[in-house]
C-alpha cells in the first residue's frame, strides 16, 4: 500500500489493451469521465485497485447489451454516512469513485447477493467468471474502504465506492507498488476451471492478452496454430501429461518458448527438470497479483540466454 491517485489508476486502465480490445468489442456504449483533479491520495495498490475499475467496467458493459453510456466520475468529500444512509463508517475525508450506467439494471432481490463468489445471473452480464463483483468487495475491504449500489431494472446501475484519504507520505514505497503489466499474450494451463478464470482475471488485469486451456495436450494442439510470449503452466496435471511432458513438447513446437511453472505442491524434481528445460520460474499457488506479475514481467523482459547459464529459481 502507497499513497496513490485513483484518478491515475483509472487512466491506466483506460489505455490498457483489455480496455481498447473491451472498447471496439462494444461500439455502441460511450465512456464519458468526470474525473476531479484536485483529490487527494488513498493508501492502496495501483494493481489491485486496477483490477476492481476492470472488473467494474467490463460488468457495466455487459448491462449495456444495446449500447448506452457509462459515466467514470471522482471526487472527494468529507462524509459522517454514505449516501445510502449507511452511517456505521469512521467519519472523515473520502474519495469517491463511480461507475454509472444505463443499461439494464439489477433487480432488487439479486443486490444482496452480487458480492458473493461465483453468484451470477445472465441478466446481470453473460461474459464474466461470477468471480469479478466478489474481487472488488474483497479489495474494497482491504483498502478500508465502503460501496454503495443505486440500481433500478431497465434504467441502470450506479456503483460507488469511497476510499479513506491518506496524507501520509511514504519515502521509499514497497516494491507491490512496481509496474508488472504488459500486453504480451500469455497461455495459461491449469485443469482446474477456477484456477483458469483467477489466474486469466489477474493477468487481464495487468493488461496482458490471456487464452486458456484445459490440459497440456489442448496447450500442445493451441500451440500448434498459434504462439504466445509466455505460458502459465500448471505442473500437475494428467498423471501421463503433466507440465513437464507439455513444456517438452511445447518445446519441439516452438525452442525457446518462454514459461513459468506454478503448483500447490512443494517444488518437484519435475519442477527442477523443467526449470532447466528454460522454464523462467517456480510459483507456489495461491499466488498473489505481484508474484505472478512479476514472474511474468522478469521472465519476458529476460534477455535470451541458455539454460545452463541461468539459476533455476523457486518461489
Amino acid at each position: 500500500m502507497t499513497p496513490t491517485n485513483v484518478n491515475e489508476v483509472v487512466e491506466a486502465y483506460r489505455a490498457s489493451a483489455s480496455f481498447v480490445e473491451l472498447k471496439a468489442n462494444h461500439p455502441n456504449v460511450v465512456v464519458e469521465e468526470n474525473l476531479d483533479c484536485n483529490i487527494e491520495m488513498i493508501l492502496g495498490s495501483s494493481p489491485h485497485l486496477l483490477k476492481v475499475i476492470m472488473n467494474l467496467v467490463v460488468n457495466a458493459f455487459d448491462a449495456l447489451e444495446n449500447g448506452g453510456k457509462l459515466t467514470i466520475e471522482s471526487s472527494q468529500s468529507h462524509l459522517s454516512k454514505l449516501q445510502s444512509g449507511y452511517a456505521d463508517i469512521s467519519e472523515g475525508d473520502y474519495v469517491i469513485l463511480r461507475f454509472r450506467d444505463t443499461g439494464i439494471g439489477i433487480e432488487e432481490k439479486c443486490l444482496k447477493h452480487i458480492f458473493e463468489p461465483y453468484y451470477s445471473k445472465k441478466e446481470m452480464g453473460s461474459s464474466g467468471s461470477g468471480l469479478g463483483l466478489s474481487v472488488v468487495y474483497g479489495i474494497l475491504k482491504d483498502h478500508k474502504g465502503y460501496y454503495d449500489i443505486d440500481s433500478s431494472v431497465g434504467e441502470g446501475t450506479e456503483f460507488i465506492l469511497y476510499f479513506p484519504v491518506c496524507r501520509e507520505t511514504i519515502e521509499n514505497p514497497h516494491e507491490n507498488n512496481r509496474d508488472y503489466s504488459g500486453t504480451e499474450t500469455v497461455l495459461v494451463v491449469d485443469d482446474v476451471e477456477g484456477q483458469r478464470l483467477i489466474a486469466s482475471e489477474l493477468l487481464a488485469s495487468l493488461g496482458y492478452r490471456v487464452s486458456t486451456a484445459a490440459n497440456g495436450r489442448d496447450a500442445k494442439q493451441y500451440l500448434k496454430k498459434h504462439s504466445a510470449d509466455i505460458i502459465v503452466l500448471d505442473m500437475i496435471m494428467d498423471n501421463d501429461f503433466d507440465g513437464l511432458d507439455t513444456y517438452r513438447e511445447i518445446l519441439k513446437i516452438h525452442p525457446g518458448q518462454k514459461a513459468i511453472i506454478v503448483s500447490g505442491f512443494s517444488a518437484t524434481e519435475r519442477v527442477s527438470k523443467a526449470l532447466k528445460l528454460g522454464a523462467g520460474e517456480y510459483i507456489k499457488k495461491p499466488y498473489t497479483l505481484q508474484q505472478l506479475g512479476k514472474a511474468i514481467r522478469e521472465e519476458l523482459d529476460r534477455k535470451e540466454s541458455t539454460a545452463t547459464d541461468r539459476p533455476s529459481r523457486a518461489r
